[in-house]
């Protein structure tokens, strides 16, 4: 019997992570006697790097050069970059600095605020979406035109919509050389129509069309990207994505020796928040606000910061500015998530806006820990309230202290929400169900065609 040959196509910007993290699980996991992969992205250093820790397969990855260029500094971030630089060998240079890092309006800062406007302008001055979309438009038709005989599935990855306009471009150009097998997975909640930007309109025409089957990690997210972008139901399915299970946590003495490693006391409260440190959709900010009104009842209680980014910086001013930055310890990113799940009270996912379930709470829910979330894209389909942890409100640091310092004082509830939220685990996240449910959408797929 002839292979299944499906051609995966992931599109990110600068943070690489969950989605990433998706395609790459089913690549190595899809029955290697029944599918034959191949993969395809952007040019883009983080996801090499990912590549070397998650793709288990052996098998080559095709870097596009697809527009924008990713980590393309422009004049306002090459500038703060030279200022960060020299901002200690002159005193002109650090008050330059002291003022970029200034909040000015709506929580940015100057340096944000500039950045963006400088972006916008030279995007309108100088053609640039126009630019790109041609650009991409030409770079995949003249991929797949000469592919399209090798491809039975065209499978898209896009962290949400519209997202990395490429993919959208790619799909589009996709059915217009003669593919009809098109599937595409996005990430998060569907933003808004720009009624300003006309690709919106053109996406929104076509990619229900060409798509047979739209896959969506939430069922919260299925339904608000049906409200938001009006494709129907039908072609929409919801997937929770899963995990490979970890059944055992550290010893006790593993546990301590770990505590040990970390600078931690054997007894201090821990928390931990788990995220690329970029933007303001992982809700690190608001986490820092809570933690300063928690730190005033559970003086000893520490917050680990796990994973990197851009952000950092900022984010260590702001626990120096709120006076807990001693007690903040930043990680970086790290591989050794199951072991950090063992030491920890609580796992803190406060996110905003457009997640749909995070890993941080998956892996948590394996590890048997107690998360805190919010009501933000599908996180409260994965934490019941009362039942494996407590869900509070978007952006409300009150609500969130209020929350960490609930759990603090009940060990006993800390314990059973664990308890409950491996059960949780074991009957939605499997990665094993994941799997098995996107290899049924393919099979369908195929026999209907």
């Amino acid at each position: 019997m002839n292979k299944v040959r499906i051609f995966f196509y992931s599109g990110h910007g600068e943070v690489v992570g969950g989605d990433a993290r998706y395609v790459f699980d089913l690549i190595n996991n899809l029955n290697s006697d029944k599918y034959e992969t191949q993969l395809f992205t952007d040019k883009n250093y983080l996801f090499k790097k990912r590549a070397q820790q998650w793709l288990k397969k052996d098998i080559p990855i095709h870097y596009l050069d697809t527009r924008p260029i990713l980590f393309k500094k422009n004049l306002i971030q090459k500038l703060s970059n030279t200022i960060e630089t020299y901002r200690g060998k002159n005193k002109l240079i650090g008050l330059a600095r002291t003022i970029l890092n200034t909040d000015f309006l709506l929580e940015h800062t100057i340096y944000q605020w500039l950045n963006y406007i400088y972006y916008r302008i030279v995007e309108i001055i100088t053609l640039a979406k126009l630019r790109y979309t041609i650009h991409n438009a030409l770079l995949f038709y003249g991929l797949l035109k000469n592919k399209k005989q090798e491809i039975d599935i065209f499978h898209f990855n896009n962290g949400g919509y519209p997202a990395k306009e490429a993919v959208l471009i790619a799909i589009m150009v996709a059915y217009f050389v003669g593919i009809r097998n098109i599937v595409m997975t996005t990430h998060s909640v569907a933003q808004p129509k720009k009624w300003y930007n006309l690709l919106d309109y053109i996406f929104d025409c076509f990619i229900p069309k060409f798509c047979k089957t739209v896959i969506m990690p939430s069922q919260n997210l299925r339904i608000e990207f049906n409200k938001r972008r009006k494709f129907s139901l039908d072609i929409i399915t919801a997937i929770p994505l899963g995990l490979n299970d970890i059944k055992e946590l550290l010893s006790a003495n593993a546990i301590l020796k770990k505590k040990k490693e970390l600078g931690l006391d054997p007894d201090q409260p821990i928390l931990m928040i788990v995220g690329a440190l970029y933007g303001t959709s992982k809700g690190h900010y608001v986490l820092l606000e809570a933690f300063a009104k928690v730190k005033k009842q559970f003086p000893q209680a520490v917050l680990l910061v796990v994973g990197d980014g851009k952000g950092r910086l900022d984010l260590e001013r702001r626990a120096n500015k709120l006076k807990i930055g001693s007690c903040i310890k930043f990680l970086g990113y790290r591989q050794d998530i199951n072991e950090l799940n063992s030491i920890i009270d609580i796992a803190v996912v406060p996110s905003i806006g457009y997640e749909a379930i995070p890993y941080a709470i998956r892996e948590a829910l394996r590890d048997g820990k107690a998360v805190i979330t919010t009501d933000a894209g599908g996180c409260a389909e994965a934490v019941k309230h009362g039942v494996n942890g407590l869900v509070v409100r978007q952006n409300d640091s009150d609500d969130l202290a209020q929350a960490i310092i609930k759990l603090l004082e009940n060990k006993e509830t800390i314990k059973k929400m664990g308890e409950q939220g491996r059960k949780i685990f074991e009957k939605k996240f499997l990665l094993s169900a994941e799997i098995n449910k996107h290899e049924h959408i393919y099979s369908n797929m195929l026999d209907a065609s």
